[in-house]
This record gives C-alpha cells, structure tokens and sequence, in this order.
C-alpha cells in the first residue's frame, strides 16, 4: 500500500504538523446522503477492506462528496510500474491529496514530495459528467438489494474492523450506528456471520489467483 514505506514515527510527526488529517466531517456528512446499494457510502470509504486494491473506483466515489475535486491517475513510486496502465489513482483537492487507500488527506506537497507522482490522467468536475469510467462507476452502484444482504455486508464490515482497527476506526463505527438506527437492520448470528467471512475469504483467495 501506499503508506508502508513510511515508519509510525514519521506518521505521528505528518499528524502533528497538519500535513496528514482525517477527512473532514463536512465530506462524511455528504457521503452519508450518497448511497452505494442503497447503504451510506461513508461507510464503505471509510472501510480499508472496501478501499484497498480499489483506489480508481474509490476516487470517483469519495469525490461525489465534493463541491470541487480532481481525480488524478498517476504512477507513484511505491507501487509497481508494470501494469500497462496508471499504478494509483487518488484526489485532489484544497492543496490536499485524498487517498483511499490511506483514508486519510495529505498535504499535497508533502504527498509529491515522498511519492513522486507521475501525473498521467486528470478528470476534474467539470469533465466528470461526461467521463465514461466516471460515469460508469455511479452507474455501478445503483442497484438495490435485499435487507438482509445489506445487513449481513454491514456487520461483515463491522468484525473486519473490530478484529483489525484501522485509522477510522471509531467514525467508521459511528457510521454503521448510524445507519442501524436508522434502517434497524438485522442481526445475523456468530454461525452465520463467520460462515459469510469464509465465503468472502475463498472469494478474495480466488480472485487474486
């Protein structure tokens, strides 16, 4: 991931000065109104299992939080450069980068200056409504489907992140309460919901293969 190459040393040090900061609750509170499968986005972009290898479809989706932003695909030099295609995908916008796969922002100089991006594609707000991939990731997640699915991802996303908190943890919590109170989905038993995790992990298993 982006962030490995970096000591917890050097993250505090980012923290303290400003240079790295969680998103801003402004940015959560439109994500929450923004729905992927009828769920609060917020949730998902806040979820690191949701954002990790994700970070072009994830980019398009934490913009549409925005007022303004740019996406931006570039190769950075922490990731390989061998794909046939851009390594990374983030956004930009305030003189901030923001990074899914981090899920935090960065001040963008800082974040130039350690990762050495090679801008190669742009879309800014402008040019997004008529951006096929844009368009074609909102379209994506249009579909609907049945309560109990979504209460079953929202309590998979739920353990993920009781088993292995991640840096938003608590407003990803906060985010899940939030939408429980509101829609009062189901509960799925430990059986239950330990044999969906296992499903997920042969499907993850298969899928990098």
């Amino acid at each position: 991931m982006v962030f490995e190459a970096l000591t917890k040393k050097d993250y505090q040090t980012f923290i303290d000065k400003g240079l790295i900061r969680p998103y801003e609750q402004k940015l959560l509170d439109h994500l929450r109104d923004e729905k992927i499968y009828d769920m609060p986005l917020s949730i998902f972009i806040l979820s690191k299992p949701c954002c990790v290898h994700q970070c072009y479809p994830m980019s398009v989706l934490i913009s549409t939080g925005m007022d303004d932003f740019t996406i931006v695909q570039g190769n950075i030099k922490t990731l390989p450069h061998d794909l046939g295609y851009p390594n990374h995908s983030w956004v930009e916008k305030d003189n901030f980068v923001y990074d899914t796969t981090d899920g935090f922002k960065w001040d963008k100089a800082l974040y130039y200056e350690l990762f050495e991006p090679e801008v190669c594609n742009t879309i800014t707000k402008e040019e997004a409504i008529q951006n096929e991939f844009y368009q074609t990731v909102l379209n994506g997640t249009k579909k609907t489907i049945p309560e109990d699915a979504k209460g079953l991802i929202i309590q998979y996303l739920e353990l993920l992140e009781q088993e292995k908190p991640t840096v938003n943890h608590h407003a990803l919590l906060d985010e899940i309460t939030l939408f429980r109170e509101e829609t009062h989905l189901p509960i799925f038993s430990k059986s239950i919901l330990d044999a969906y995790q296992k499903q997920m992990k042969l499907t993850k298993e298969e899928m990098n293969l």
